[in-house]
């Protein structure tokens, strides 16, 4: 038998199930029951849950609910002021457990700013336990939570992997992306590639992966983006602001040249746009992905960028280094999403998206 793990003490008694449930609601704590039901936690699964002050309760309540199902569970705080850097004793402490309980599942919900030695977190626990699951929750808030994870997402999961699918057999083949501006219709042109070493990845649980919960989306890193895309009101520029009146975006060979606005609020937008592309000295757009979570819509989703690429229905332009990497889907710092609230996606004769506005 694996030996049981259990919290580590912290400077504050761990709060109760009942005392979460009365601070933040029923369906925080249905949302934490969920997000372990999501990581197929069986009764003789090692589980350890990760997290910073700003989620003490989060990590808490997730490891109250893992512990409904198996009694191998651990959990860490990184207390407050304190940062998870490559040399620090806080992310040193937690590797070391890793290493010497080689946990099938982690749970792992923190502020970026926080754990800029995340990375090493996912790379040790994947040599410990090839076959662990890690579950990122970058950002996460108690209102996602309680609005989004509540959701059953096994049909979800099961139509993002038919998408991938759907697109895995379809290499070689053009996507085509149809939008609506004023009075005028813009098209997008986007190659799947052939080539082997591209992946089409599905944003679902996957053993020896790492994956974001909440998760639904399917994507890949493109070729031959060329043509125009317009972002009507509603649209939304990952961690920056909404859409207002609409911005047209222009593409040659994967590139973003020349952008159009409606308003002063959008020229502001786009503004902030180029400056944190100039930052990341790129303005190649890397992937196009599709939103499939039934649960999150543009109201709900805000511009967190864990959130806004899973909005249902909506396909997202992504710039910077791709996620579809050996760990799994693990986003680098300089990432950006650019959210598209209305188009018709199609590859051939089969439509991917039809939520097209005039």
């Amino acid at each position: 038998m694996p030996q049981q793990l259990k919290h580590r003490p912290h400077a504050k008694p761990t709060p109760s199930l009942r005392h979460l449930r009365e601070k933040y609601g029923f369906r925080f704590i249905h949302g934490s029951h969920r997000a372990i039901d999501a990581v197929h936690v069986g009764p003789k699964s090692r589980v350890m849950v990760i997290g910073d002050h700003s989620h003490g309760d989060f990590v808490h309540a997730l490891a109250h609910s893992a512990g409904r199902k198996t009694p191998y569970v651990f959990s860490s705080i990184l207390p407050q002021g304190k940062i998870a850097s490559n040399k620090s004793p806080e992310l040193q402490g937690i590797l070391s457990l890793i290493r010497k309980h080689r946990p099938d599942v982690i749970m792992f919900a923190f502020k970026m700013a926080n754990w800029p030695a995340r990375k090493k977190i996912y790379e040790v626990s994947r040599r410990a336990n090839s076959r662990r699951l890690l579950a990122a929750m970058p950002e996460i808030t108690a209102d996602a939570v309680r609005q989004i994870l509540p959701a059953e997402t096994g049909l979800m999961e099961a139509e993002t992997v038919s998408l991938s699918k759907f697109l895995e057999k379809s290499r070689g083949r053009e996507m085509l992306i149809r939008t609506i501006g004023k009075d005028k219709e813009y098209f997008l042109k986007a190659l799947i590639p052939k080539a082997k070493k591209y992946i089409i990845h599905s944003d679902v649980p996957t053993a020896g992966k790492v994956f974001n919960i909440p998760s639904g989306e399917a994507f890949f890193p493109p070729k031959g983006v060329h043509g125009e895309i317009y972002l009507s009101q509603g649209g939304v520029i990952g961690g920056m602001g909404v859409v207002k009146s609409g911005i047209k975006m222009g593409f040659a060979g994967n590139e973003l040249h020349g952008v159009e606005w409606s308003s002063l609020h959008d020229k502001h937008l786009v503004n902030r746009l180029m400056q944190k592309l100039d930052a990341m000295e790129t303005y190649k757009c890397s992937e196009l992905g599709i939103g499939m979570h039934p649960n999150i819509t543009l109201r709900n989703a805000g511009i967190n960028p864990l959130l806004i690429t899973k909005v249902i229905n909506t396909l997202n332009l992504g710039f910077g280094k791709p996620r579809a990497t050996p760990l799994g889907n693990v986003r680098d710092n300089d990432f950006l999403n650019i959210v598209v609230p209305h188009s018709l996606v199609s590859v051939g004769s089969k439509a991917i998206i039809e939520t097209l506005s005039h």
